[in-house]
């Protein structure tokens, strides 16, 4: 049963009501694929219009699927998701060396699988290396149950790590690592506390396979300072600009993100990943309506969606928006009631609803 939420319609939309040009404004902001006029352009950006569109799709559609053949569905469906949101008049190009019979499908179609919990790509195992970490994990996890507790802090410590890091080291001396592994022996380094070294293998892990979204996250997480962001040796790729467009948005430079995303979307056009971000940078702005806007928009469009929703609630929450709370909680709880984004927003229903048990109970399971 659902937490016994109040059992409001869903609102009236505010940007049809308050806003009336709202879907101008939108329309507006999807036109824009250069930066505002009188605004310096990025430093060194990648030129997202100078391939074709039809040459994305091939990129993004091969990549979902190998990437979901690895197991690493977070990514595939990232790459999906970017693939819908391609902006649809570009018209069909000859195919090339990606294209292959693994990589055909449609982005709707690629984007179901990796959404769905009966997708093929769930069969598939992992290879041995990443299962003996995620073996290692659960035990370290268990370990710190047992010692402390399902809340405490304890010394357990995965004990694959010093194997791993042992074999993918030698692997990478001898050069006979490929990307993936890079990716995991990145995870193994900045696991052991070893961030430098970390960040090296990650860039080459990226600048090696430059379409793995999960790979360009774990470099984000190391680098916490715009000096570690700008002396990445990253090669030029559509793909680093998605990954410093997030990195500014996390190290708090907005103006720098939002100029990066409005670029982007000269390309990626109906994309509601850059949508989502776009509505978080106006929220770190403090302009909570263009953000309210540009969230409502997103779930008239996608009522199902969890992703970037938290930020959603946190807005809601600042604005005392109990109804649109209380609808958007009840949604998430129906849709994926267990993602730490659902967690979220269902905790901040309760605490603005001053039912402060239920709140920690819910941020205990998050």
């Amino acid at each position: 049963m659902p937490p016994s939420l109040s059992p409001a319609p869903p609102p009236l939309s505010r940007a049809a009501t308050a806003y009336p040009s709202f879907k101008k404004k939108l329309a507006l902001l999807r036109r824009r694929s250069a930066p505002r006029s009188g605004r310096p352009p990025p430093t060194s950006p990648t030129k997202p219009m100078a391939s074709s569109k039809e040459a994305y799709r091939v990129e993004l559609r091969a990549a979902a699927r190998q990437l979901g053949e690895r197991g690493l569905y977070s990514a595939a469906k990232w790459a999906a998701e970017l693939l819908v949101g391609i902006d649809p008049d570009a018209t069909p190009a000859p195919s090339s060396a990606m294209d292959t019979p693994s990589s055909s499908g449609s982005g709707g179609h690629l984007l179901h699988l990796h959404r769905s919990g009966g997708s093929s790509f769930r069969r598939r195992l992992r290879p041995g290396a990443a299962r003996r970490r995620l073996a290692g994990e659960k035990w370290k996890e268990e370990e710190t149950v047992e010692l402390e507790g399902s809340l405490g802090k304890s010394n357990a410590v995965n004990q694959e790590l010093v194997a791993l890091e042992r074999e993918l080291a030698t692997h990478r001396r001898t050069g006979a690592i490929d990307s993936f592994c890079l990716y995991l022996y990145g995870i193994v380094l900045r696991d052991k506390g070893s961030e430098a070294l970390a960040r090296t293998v990650l860039v080459e892990s990226v600048n090696s396979y430059p379409w793995n979204w999960s790979a360009w996250l774990e470099l984000q997480s190391l680098c916490t300072s715009s000096d570690i962001l700008n002396n990445l040796n990253l090669k030029n790729h559509w793909m680093k600009d998605f990954f410093l467009a997030s990195a500014h948005l996390e190290l708090k430079m907005h103006e720098e993100a939002l100029k990066r995303y409005e670029r982007l979307m000269g390309v990626f056009r109906c994309s509601d990943y850059i949508q989502a971000q776009i509505a978080t940078v106006q929220y770190s702005m403090r302009d909570l309506d263009e953000a309210d806007m540009i969230f409502e928009e997103l779930l008239r469009t996608d009522p199902f969606r969890v992703d970037s929703m938290d930020v959603y609630s946190n807005l809601l929450y600042a604005k005392e928006s109990s109804t649109a709370l209380s609808f958007l909680a009840h949604r998430v709880f129906l849709t994926d009631k267990y993602r730490p984004e659902s967690c979220c927003i269902i905790a901040n229903y309760y605490s603005l609803k001053g039912q402060h048990e239920n709140q920690f109970c819910t941020f205990k399971e998050h």
